[in-house]
């Protein structure tokens, strides 16, 4: 094979395996120069509308605005053509607009407006002073994570910058992790107001659930057995009943049959009756109550159950 076809070949591999990084920017800034260029041709309206679709295609890049310190001076010089071209055409709100977007685009930028007339510096002079009149206002970007903010193609250092009035891009990004650049845009129109923005982490840490669904509420305990309960209350019942007949018996005589005339042995059972039915009153009240109290609580529980069982069928 010949040396003048083995050279055309490596060069289609290199340019094949060639990073696409900077590409689209590179081509996009290259077509502003051409616009630029282009922008003193005979059909005005075209080299207009060329230069401005130029200009919208070249400030969409915030990767490479991140990586710069400063705007590269054709974006500069294709905003003041387009403002002398349209104060070539005679339409002066259009140029105002445009010199406006320019000064807000070069911040403390050195804009070539004296390259292009006395016209489009004293423009650029008017507008400047009329801007920075209105006041100025606030972009605070608040980031869940370590982030890269780009306001009009310039990486922002501070999380609130102040600017004069009008319309901004916005561009934040997360540095770590895969993320994409989300893009705001965002119209400063009252002197002084903040504009706030939050960036959400884009790389959320999964959170896990238990698919177990709802748990059954554990059963009330008994302050005692049931069984327990109704048995003191039961033997306090016998006890009343015990101390009520030991309480009847006593001063009675124990004859059997009893002596109506005369008696020397009586029952002496009014202490012990007594005794019974203290005791067996508090024995019947405290397992009343305690009965009571589990019976309460148990029957909540139960209601609680059956409400979470109907809940679950649906």
């Amino acid at each position: 094979m010949s040396l003048s076809l083995v050279l055309p070949t490596l060069l289609s591999i290199s340019l094949l395996f060639a990073p696409a990084e900077g590409t689209d920017y590179a081509r996009a800034l290259s077509e502003l120069d051409t616009a630029i260029a282009n922008s003193a041709s005979a059909d005005r309206d075209a080299a207009l509308e060329a230069l401005e679709r130029a200009i919208e295609a070249s400030e969409g890049f915030p990767d490479e605005a991140a990586a710069r310190p400063q705007l590269p001076q054709s974006l500069l010089e294709g905003r003041v053509v387009l403002v002398r071209l349209y104060l070539a055409q005679g339409d002066r709100a259009e140029a105002s607009e445009a010199m406006d977007a320019l000064i807000r685009l070069a911040a403390d930028q050195p804009a070539p407006v004296n390259s292009y007339g006395p016209q489009v510096s004293d423009l650029y002079a008017d507008r400047r002073a009329a801007l920075y009149a209105r006041g100025r206002a606030s972009i605070a970007v608040s980031c869940a994570v370590d982030c890269d903010v780009v306001v009009n193609q310039r990486l922002i250092h501070s999380p609130q910058v102040m600017l004069p009035l009008g319309t901004y891009q916005v561009w934040i990004r997360a540095r770590a992790g895969p993320a994409a650049w989300e893009h705001h845009e965002v119209t400063l129109d009252t002197a002084d107001l903040e504009t706030a923005l939050y960036y959400a982490n884009p790389n959320p840490i999964p959170v896990e659930f238990d698919d177990a669904g709802p748990t059954e509420p554990k059963p009330e305990r008994r302050l005692l057995p049931r069984g327990a309960e109704l048995a003191g209350l039961g033997v306090g019942l016998g006890l009343i009943v015990a101390g009520a007949l030991l309480a009847g018996l006593h001063g009675q005589c124990k004859d059997d049959p009893p002596n109506k005339d005369y008696c020397d042995d009586f029952y002496e059972s009014r202490n012990s009756g007594l005794s019974l039915l203290g005791v067996g009153g508090g024995l019947l009240v405290v397992s009343g109550v305690l009965l009571g109290i589990d019976e309460v609580r148990v029957g909540k529980a139960r209601a609680t159950q059956v409400t979470l069982g109907v809940t679950l069928q649906f």
